[in-house]
C-alpha cells in the first residue's frame, strides 16, 4: 500500500478516514501514551521531510511539507 501511495497520492477521503481513525485511537490513550504516539508519528514524519530535501539542513522542509506536518499535528492535539 505504501508503494502505491508513493506513486500516487492518497485521495482526500482516505486521508480523512485516517485522521478519524488516528484520533479515535488517540482519545483512548493515557496522557503518556498520547505523548509517545504524537512524538512517534509527527516526529518520524518531520524526519522524513527533513531528509527529503535541503542542503545541510537549510530549507530542508518545503512549505507544502510544513502544511502537511501542521495538519498531522492537529490530529494529535
Amino acid at each position: 500500500m505504501l508503494e502505491v501511495w508513493l506513486k500516487e497520492k492518497p485521495g482526500s477521503a482516505l486521508m480523512d478516514a485516517w485522521r478519524k481513525y488516528a484520533r479515535a485511537i488517540y482519545e483512548e490513550l493515557t496522557e503518556e501514551e498520547r505523548a509517545l504516539m504524537r512524538i512517534s508519528i509527527v516526529g518520524r514524519a518531520r524526519e522524513v521531510a527533513e531528509a527529503a530535501g535541503g542542503l545541510l539542513g537549510v530549507g530542508s522542509i518545503s512549505p507544502k511539507e510544513k502544511a502537511v506536518l501542521k495538519e498531522l499535528e492537529k490530529v494529535f492535539s
